[in-house]
């Protein structure tokens, strides 16, 4: 038997030779000496359990004769003083001697884009004119956004890109039949930039025909989105019309004093934050209410006249973000 296979049985029948040593009352006792052929004595075997393996009892009878050699392990063993096992505590070790926690990263603040489309003219544009879009792109985040792609959805037989401006590094980067698509670079904190789409209108078109569109965009970064703008349609005739506040809609016109009175447009970015306010022969009064567009851009405000003075007054909604306003009137009789 080798020594590699002997060492786990040998380590664990120590305390079967601690018995021995001293007389143990265990199952096992130390057995007066046997003649030899020579007529001289050598050391009997120790009483073994029978379930013991046969390679067990031959490492065991080795190790004993060792011993009473002088074997260097037993006799630097102190003399036990009882057959008593003392506990020890057990000391457990740590897996990693010296582990070092990595900071934390420091949370990236998120970038914000907001975009708003101006058309000009913006109410009526004529038959084979012209007809521009002005995107306006704002970061409202604290943090830095990556390229932001405006995708402006149009009817190549309706309007055709002739020409654009823009900031150097922002350029068109596609000009399709159903889509024109901008890039712009990148945007810091509160930056803005600006560019314009100049198209031809078709002379095919009737009168009345709308010529709608609303963009989407998405923006690179460690926090990247998307969104969509305003909606910006126009009506196609025979002469331009521009104006400078967004259609708002109040029905009825006008009535006596007492009837309930309903604003609505669908001109603002959707989820946007909106101020309200009425212009009255006393001056401004707030609209005190929190007020948002809904997820189309749309806000309906009902105006309640019990009290007014028969008079005329103006609703203005202002978009705190596309900084668009949308007026109307309506009478007190």
């Amino acid at each position: 038997m080798h020594m590699q296979h002997r060492a786990p049985i040998l380590l664990a029948l120590t305390a079967l030779l601690m018995a021995v040593m001293i007389g143990g009352a265990g199952t096992m006792a130390a057995q007066p000496p046997a003649p030899d052929d020579a007529g001289g004595t050598t050391p009997s075997v120790v009483p073994t359990p029978p379930d013991l393996p046969p390679e067990a009892q031959a490492a065991l009878a080795d190790f004993i004769r060792d011993a009473a050699q002088g074997n260097a392990l037993v006799q630097g063993m102190p003399a036990p003083i009882s057959d008593q096992v003392i506990p020890r505590s057990q000391v457990f070790l740590p897996l990693v001697a010296h582990s070092t926690l990595s900071p934390s990263p420091t949370p990236v603040p998120p970038a914000d884009i907001s975009v708003t489309i101006r058309p000009d003219p913006s109410i009526r544009v004529a038959r084979s004119s012209q007809l521009s879009y002005e995107i306006r792109v704002r970061n409202y985040g604290e943090g830095s956004a990556g390229s932001v792609v405006v995708d402006l959805p149009i009817t190549s037989s309706q309007i055709d890109l002739i020409n654009f401006a823009a900031t150097p590094g922002d350029f068109v980067s596609a000009d399709e039949p159903e889509r024109v698509e901008v890039t712009f670079g990148g945007f810091a904190p509160d930056e803005r930039r600006d560019a314009t789409l100049l198209f031809s209108v078709s002379d095919a078109l009737l009168d009345d025909a709308v010529i709608d569109v609303r963009a989407s965009f998405r923006w690179d970064g460690p926090q990247g989105g998307a969104g969509q703008s305003n909606r910006a349609p126009v009506l196609v005739g025979g002469f331009n019309n521009d104006a400078r506040y967004v259609f708002l809609a109040i029905t009825p016109t006008n009535g006596p004093p007492g009837t309930r009175f309903e604003a609505f447009t669908d001109r603002f970015i959707p989820d946007e934050p909106l101020t309200a306010w009425l212009n009255t022969p006393d001056g401004i009064e707030p609209i005190e209410r929190t007020l948002h567009a809904d997820a189309f851009g749309r806000i309906r405000i009902d105006l309640d006249s019990v009290g007014r003075a028969p008079t005329t007054y103006e609703l203005v909604i202002y978009g705190q973000r596309s900084k668009l306003v949308a007026v109307s009137e309506f009478t007190v009789d």
